[in-house]
């Protein structure tokens, strides 16, 4: 980190404890907030002088919070399997990179982070999109569960859409049809990041299995992204680009659908 700034960061013990603060907190109050120096006894930052995360933090949650408010569908509690959801993620994929993308990469790749933005900046947005309150989306949990953090998840989505345009637009974050489902089990826990042509053949093989109205789709997803992992092992997809990659995955898609929909697996 240069020297003169620093960046906060939360431990999942420190998470949640802070998360049952704000719980007790909404129960007595009808409110989750809790004041800045209760949440600072709980963080820890890692540099010293400046935190250079604070104004793009607010700016985050001021944009999240105004998208929310700005389309009728997400100004209002939704059941957990509502595809506005869905559509709320997609295009704060493309709000949460373009906001948070100059950030060092020291801060980037640092969990401690994402958590501390999820259980301070995005709580309450994050008890909207996920009533249950599981700890996996506040990133508080470890290992592969770590994935499914909220603002964590959304900025892989839309980095990996930004790179795939070459930095032109976050259309691949929001293509229509596709939820977050595909992206965090057939993406992002895949490790599919680095590869931003192949993220875009396999969800635009997904939005075109739905277009034909195909039936077992949710199957067929699970059967590709089986197939594909295994395909991985011994071709290196990222050689391939374009119209070449499209033609190496095009047998393991239709294979793939053919075995679910014939029911041979």
């Amino acid at each position: 980190m240069t020297d003169g700034l620093c960046f906060p960061t939360l431990s999942i013990t420190s998470g949640l404890r802070l998360k049952q603060l704000r719980l007790e907190s909404k129960e007595k109050n009808d409110s989750y907030s809790i004041s800045v120096l209760t949440i600072n006894e709980y963080v820890v930052y890692e540099g010293s002088g400046i935190d250079i995360t604070k104004n793009l933090l607010e700016k985050l949650s001021d944009s999240l919070a105004d998208l929310r408010q700005s389309d009728k569908r997400f100004n209002r509690v939704l059941e957990n399997k509502d595809r506005s959801f869905d559509i709320f993620e997609g295009l704060g994929s493309a709000i949460t990179h373009k906001t948070l993308k100059d950030l060092p990469t020291e801060i980037l790749v640092n969990e401690g982070f994402w958590r501390y933005v999820a259980n301070t900046y995005l709580f309450d947005l994050i008890t909207w999109r996920h009533p249950t309150l599981g700890n996996n989306n506040f990133g508080l949990e470890g290992g592969r569960q770590f994935l499914r953090c909220f603002p964590y998840r959304m900025f892989i989505r839309g980095d990996i859409a930004y790179r795939q345009s070459n930095g032109k637009n976050y259309d691949l974050a929001h293509l229509e049809g596709i939820g977050q489902d595909q992206w965090a089990s057939h993406v992002i826990a895949q490790t599919y990041s680095c590869h931003p042509d192949l993220v875009s053949v396999l969800l635009n093989e997904f939005k075109n299995i739905r277009s034909r109205k195909v039936k077992k789709s949710l199957q067929i997803d699970r059967q590709i992204a089986k197939d594909l992992k295994r395909a991985k092992s011994v071709i290196a997809f990222e050689h391939f680009h374009g119209s070449e990659l499209s033609r190496n995955l095009a047998p393991i898609f239709r294979d793939a659908e053919r075995r679910i929909t014939q029911g041979e697996d």
